[in-house]
C-alpha cells in the first residue's frame, strides 16, 4: 500500500515537500520525505529526501531547456518521478492529476487532463548522492 501527499506551506517559510508511505509485504513501513532545497528554477532542482527521518539523497538534477512539453510543469515532472522511483508503482498511478483549460478563437473553454507526466529522464540530468540503497533505489529503470 502507498500514501503519497504533496504540500506548498503558505508560510513562505517552509519549503514544498512531498510524502511517499510505503508499507511492505511483511507489514512495516517505509517513509519518504522529498524536499524541495532550492535551485535556479529554470536550470536546476535540487531536493532532499529523508527516510524514516534519517538522511537518504540528495538529488539535483540539471534541466534541458526547452524539453518540458506546454501541457506539462517541470514540478509535476519531477514529482512524478518521486513517485516512481520511491513507491515502485508505474507512472499512471501517480495521484497528481493537472487539468488545464484550452480556448478556441470563438472564446469557448474547454476543461481537459494533461497527458501523463513526461519521464524525468528526457527532461534533466539527474545526479543522486546518498547511501547505495538510495543510490541504487533512485536509478533503477522503469
Amino acid at each position: 500500500m502507498v500514501n503519497w501527499h504533496s504540500e506548498s506551506p503558505y508560510n513562505n517559510i517552509d519549503l514544498p515537500f512531498s510524502t511517499a508511505t510505503v508499507t511492505k509485504k511483511d507489514g512495516t513501513k517505509e517513509i519518504f520525505r522529498i524536499t524541495a532545497a532550492g535551485g535556479e528554477l529554470e536550470t536546476t532542482g535540487n531536493y532532499v529526501v529523508l527516510k524514516n527521518g534519517q538522511p537518504y539523497a540528495t538529488v539535483l538534477l540539471e534541466r534541458k531547456p526547452g524539453a518540458v512539453s506546454r501541457l506539462d510543469s517541470i514540478d509535476r515532472i519531477e514529482a512524478a518521478w518521486f513517485f516512481e522511483k520511491l513507491t515502485g508503482l508505474p507512472l499512471h498511478d501517480f495521484p497528481e492529476d493537472q487539468e488545464y483549460t484550452e480556448f478556441t478563437a470563438d472564446g469557448k473553454q474547454t476543461k481537459l487532463k494533461a497527458p501523463l507526466p513526461q519521464k524525468l529522464e528526457k527532461c534533466a540530468t539527474i545526479h543522486v548522492t546518498g547511501t547505495e540503497e538510495a543510490k541504487t533505489l533512485l536509478s533503477r529503470g522503469k
